[in-house]
């Protein structure tokens, strides 16, 4: 029996910080987030970053799809939410909310530290997740690390609005 969809929210390293007086314990490892869909057919990666300035959505980007950068630990398998009868609907809600986002919202890494509207890799992940009714994972307990890091996902509390998926 062929096995249905799968998503999986996947963590990779993005850069790091040394300490500093706001973080006076060590280094800070900010991690980027994209969903890894798992289907039958193959897999592709649904994820966002800057392009001239804005943050625009795109499936299978270099910085995504690249299997060395998913390793089992690096993965959170997600629940498909209730509202939807299959694991394809669900799949394809996805997809659809992402090619609905218009690649149009202020870019920065760092969006808490500009002020404005600014969004990130995270705010589209944690934002399309919302939008579609999937669980946004705490992500401290979900990739908890045993290093002595201080690990963050800027921009994770701050989703891209839901409107922006219709």
């Amino acid at each position: 029996m062929p096995r249905g969809p799968i998503a999986h929210l996947a963590e990779r390293f993005h850069g790091m910080e040394e300490a500093t007086g706001s973080n006076p314990v060590g280094s800070t490892k900010f991690d980027h987030l994209s969903l890894l869909v798992t289907t039958p057919h193959g897999t592709f990666t649904i994820g966002a970053g800057p392009v001239d300035g804005s943050l625009v959505a795109d499936y299978n980007r270099e910085v995504d799809k690249d299997p060395s950068l998913h390793p089992e630990s690096r993965l959170h398998t997600l629940r498909r939410p209730a509202r939807y009868t299959t694991d394809v609907e669900w799949v394809a809600a996805l997809v659809a909310a992402t090619e609905a986002y218009g690649d149009n919202l202020p870019y920065h890494r760092f969006p808490g530290l500009r002020g404005g509207e600014y969004y990130n890799s995270n705010s589209f992940i944690s934002g399309l997740l919302g939008f579609t009714g999937t669980e946004r994972p705490e992500l401290a307990t979900v990739f908890a690390e045993d290093d002595d890091l201080l690990h963050d996902y800027p921009g994770w509390r701050n989703p891209v609005p839901a409107q922006r998926f219709e």
